[in-house]
């Protein structure tokens, strides 16, 4: 189908106006993150992202977090910025491979150590495992097969439990997961099935 047929009345922007445009909807989407997680993360120059910075910054908001500047959407920032309760039944979250939550950003220590990258993207050769996130840290990686008898998901997780805290917070993220994926076979409509395996060991 071609977008002539589907979009009848473009908008058509002059190009400092698109680069605006552009910076806006990655901070709307991604904020708030830094204008090099933007240049990076659309391969424009940086130039262009300065640009687009400047079109685009009478619509946004500035963080200041140890002396880096953040951006994020003027109309989100209160509820971004203000300690809200999730409003998820459980803080754990069972996302997909290639998710913009890691792979939007340059800059991904804030969600992930260097160490566990490699139990994510094993190899680093381009390919993202399915994400296990716990108060905004990825804790692991898991997989899932879908039947019409049901979903089953395979969870590993990174720590290791052989203290008390480490197993508690273990089962924590494990019941919290269950929760997670048992509202996504709600929602295709089947029932629910669970494994589990130790994580495997990180290598680079």
């Amino acid at each position: 189908m071609l977008v002539d047929k589907w979009v009848l009345n473009p908008r058509r922007l002059e190009r400092d106006d698109a680069l605006g445009e552009f910076v806006y909807r990655y901070f709307r989407g991604h904020g708030p993150a830094t204008l090099v997680d933007f240049a990076w993360w659309s391969q424009l120059t940086v130039a262009d992202a300065k640009i687009g910075l400047a079109v685009a910054r009478s619509r946004l908001t500035e963080v200041r977090v140890d002396c880096a500047a953040y951006f994020l959407a003027a109309e989100t920032a209160d509820a971004a910025l203000v300690p809200t309760r999730p409003r998820q039944r459980t803080p754990v979250l069972a996302l997909p491979g290639f998710d913009e939550y890691l792979l939007g950003y340059r800059d991904r220590s804030f969600v992930i150590s260097g160490v566990d990258i490699v139990r994510v993207a094993p190899g680093l050769n381009g390919i993202f495992l399915p994400l296990v996130v716990t108060n905004g840290r990825i804790v692991g990686t898991w997989r899932k097969k879908t039947t019409a008898s049901g979903v089953t998901d395979e969870a590993a997780l990174f720590e290791d439990p052989t203290t008390a805290a480490a197993r508690t917070r273990a089962g924590k993220a494990r019941r919290g997961f269950d929760r997670a994926v048992q509202d996504y076979a709600r929602f295709v409509g089947v029932p629910y099935r669970q494994t589990e395996k130790p994580a495997a060991p990180a290598s680079v």
